[in-house]
């Protein structure tokens, strides 16, 4: 696809099947937690990438080699800081050496990067992730291919977003945002507002997924109908941080756009006092 294959990414950030597995290390631990764009902690002790999320976040308790924690630079990015909180994870997935880590970051990455306005990039990486995805574990594999969906159906990829889009809609942390955007991207605001997603923690640098999940779900009610009450719930909770932070889902969506900027509430930023 052309988005993709004009951007060549640094070999730093290429996933190759010569870095050690995972499973071959125990150094690591991460504590359970339903997550982002879509992450989740699961069984396999692998964490699920949300994308960016939708951006989506998680809590690592230790990470190998002293990468340190990675939800201060989510925070970083749900703060407006999106330019430094790239570079810092760039430069965590260039280091690590450890093959589901680095498809993990690298998916954290290409989140961050569309929220910056970095389509073809994030395409790039998005696809990459899933480069080898025979390999990647079930949790992290639903995760990234729901993150590509995401990614897709936001570069006017439709088609190809529903294709990679996990199946088996229930409610789930790991794809509940980018499942969301695909489906309000494609005008299926009725199921868009029939479903029962599930809201992520209320964290430092997750709660920019929560607030676009109850963006879409406010649209798709006004779409569809559905109780004034429970509308005003939703556009309540989507009051952003930043006056700028849908920009990135709006600027090749004319629907949502209008709907924007027929909620001025919605162009702009919380008070400090409503920040926390």
């Amino acid at each position: 696809m052309a988005g993709s294959e004009i951007v060549k990414l640094p070999k730093e950030l290429r996933i190759e099947r010569r870095l050690r597995d995972a499973a071959r290390s125990s150094a690591l631990s991460w504590l359970p937690l339903a997550l982002l764009a879509p992450l989740a902690f699961m069984a396999e002790a692998i964490p699920a990438a949300i994308g960016i999320l939708l951006v989506v976040g998680f809590t690592l308790r230790e990470f190998r080699g002293g990468h340190g924690n990675l939800l201060p630079h989510l925070e970083l990015a749900d703060s407006g800081s999106l330019d430094e909180a790239i570079v810092s994870i760039a430069d965590m997935a260039k280091r690590e050496r450890n093959w589901q880590r680095k498809t993990f970051l690298v998916g954290v990455l290409s989140n961050l990067e569309l929220r910056a306005g970095n389509d073809e990039t994030a395409l790039a990486l998005a696809r990459e992730t899933l480069r080898h995805q025979a390999r990647v574990q079930p949790v992290l594999q639903r995760s990234l291919r729901a993150n590509l969906a995401m990614i897709l159906t936001l570069s006017g990829h439709h088609e190809e977003a529903m294709q990679e889009l996990p199946e088996a809609p229930t409610p789930d942390p790991v794809t509940d945002g980018s499942r969301l955007i695909v489906w309000a991207r494609d005008g299926r605001w009725r199921e868009v507002a029939d479903y029962k997603h599930r809201r992520l923690p209320q964290m430092e640098g997750l709660r920019h997924t929560n607030r676009v999940m109850a963006l879409l779900k406010a649209a798709a009610l006004e779409k569809v109908g559905g109780g004034a009450l429970k509308m005003q719930r939703y556009l309540d909770e989507a009051r952003p941080r930043l006056a700028d932070e849908y920009n990135y889902l709006s600027k090749n969506w004319p629907e949502l756009a209008a709907f924007l900027d027929s909620h001025p509430e919605l162009r702009e930023a919380r008070s400090m006092l409503q920040r926390a």
